[in-house]
């Protein structure tokens, strides 16, 4: 590990590029493979209970008639 007085402007500023390249690369693989999957499980569920309560309340009120 390099302090950042040992490192000139120059030095650094690969480092800077390289810093920010693995950000954006870790933010898409975190993007892809672990919040995209988790929106798309937590939306079916959502889904899937609103359509049974639908389908509940709408068998109730057709009962009733």
């Amino acid at each position: 590990m390099l302090s950042k007085d040992q490192l000139s402007y120059g030095a650094s500023l690969p480092w800077l590029f390289l810093f920010l390249g693995l950000t954006v690369v870790v933010a898409a693989l975190v993007s892809r493979y672990v919040a995209e999957p988790a929106n798309i499980a937590l939306r079916r569920h959502y889904l899937a209970g609103r359509q049974r309560r639908d389908f509940s309340s709408t068998s109730v009120a057709s009962d009733s008639k």
